[in-house]
C-alpha cells in the first residue's frame, strides 16, 4: 500500500513551522479471498487514513533519526495530502506470491477499498479487484465462532520473517498452528480471539499480526 504527502508540519531552528517535501511510505498487510467476485477482505489498519498518517509520521522520523518525537509528532503534528486538509492519499495494491496455485493476481494490481473500520471499531477492510475475468477461490466464513481450545491455523506474512527474506520476490505464507486461548470483547464491543500460537507484528501502526485464523476448513476472522 502507498500514501503520498507533502509531510508533517514541524519547526526548524527559528521555532517556525514548515512542510517537508512529498513523502512517500508503503506497509503490507495480509488478504484473502471472501468471495467468488474478487472481494478480498484485510486488516483496516492497512488502508485506514488515520493509521496512514501515522505510517507516514513513523517512517519520516525513521529517516531523520528522531523516534524520540514519537508521541510529539502522533499528537500535534499535521499529514496533508495532495490537497490541502485533505487526508493522506492512498494507493492500494493487491499480488498474490509466486508458486500459489490457481493465483487470479500475479503482478501489482490496484484495487478498490470498499469498505474500512478502524481498529477501534473492528478493523478490518473489504476491497475489491475490478475487471477480473474469473472467479475466485473465496474462503468459506465459519458458521460459528470458534470456542476456546479449538485448533486454529494463523495465516499470513510477519514482518520479522519479511525482513530475513529475499527482498527481490514475496515470500510465502507462514502457517502457525495453534489453539483458541480466548474470546475477548474490547471497551468499543469488538470480538478479538486470542490464540496459543505467538504472532510477529507486521508494521509499526499495527496489532501484533495481520492474519487469516482458520478453524478446520473454514475462516474464523482477520
Amino acid at each position: 500500500m502507498e500514501r503520498l504527502d507533502p509531510g508533517p508540519a514541524s519547526a526548524d531552528a527559528a521555532g517556525e513551522g514548515y512542510w517537508t517535501e512529498k513523502l512517500k511510505y508503503s506497509v503490507t498487510c495480509t488478504g484473502w479471498y471472501a468471495s467468488t467476485s474478487a472481494q478480498i477482505v484485510t486488516a483496516g489498519h492497512c488502508v485506514d487514513p488515520g493509521q496512514g498518517r501515522l505510517v507516514l509520521l513513523d517512517g519520516y522520523l525513521q529517516d531523520q533519526k528522531a523516534t524520540k518525537l514519537k508521541d510529539q509528532a502522533y499528537a500535534n503534528w499535521r499529514v496533508e495530502g495532495d490537497l490541502g486538509g485533505s487526508p493522506p492519499d492512498r494507493s492500494v495494491r493487491a499480488i498474490q506470491p509466486n508458486g500459489v496455485d490457481g493465483a487470479t493476481i500475479t503482478s501489482p494490481t490496484t484495487v478498490e477499498v470498499v469498505d474500512v473500520k478502524a481498529p477501534e471499531a473492528g478493523d478490518i477492510a473489504l476491497l475489491h479487484v475490478p475487471n477480473l475475468s474469473k472467479q475466485t477461490p473465496g474462503l468459506v466464513i465459519a458458521g460459528n465462532a470458534p470456542q476456546v481450545g479449538d485448533p486454529v491455523t494463523s495465516i499470513g506474512f510477519p514482518g520479522d520473517l519479511q525482513d530475513i527474506a529475499d527482498q527481490s520476490q514475496i515470500a510465502r505464507a507462514s502457517f502457525k498452528t495453534g489453539t483458541i486461548s480466548s474470546n475477548q470483547v474490547t471497551p468499543s464491543g469488538v470480538v478479538q480471539i486470542e490464540v496459543s500460537t505467538e504472532l510477529a507484528r507486521v508494521c509499526p501502526a499495527g496489532p501484533p499480526s495481520t492474519r487469516t485464523v482458520k478453524s478446520s476448513a473454514s475462516t474464523a476472522g482477520a
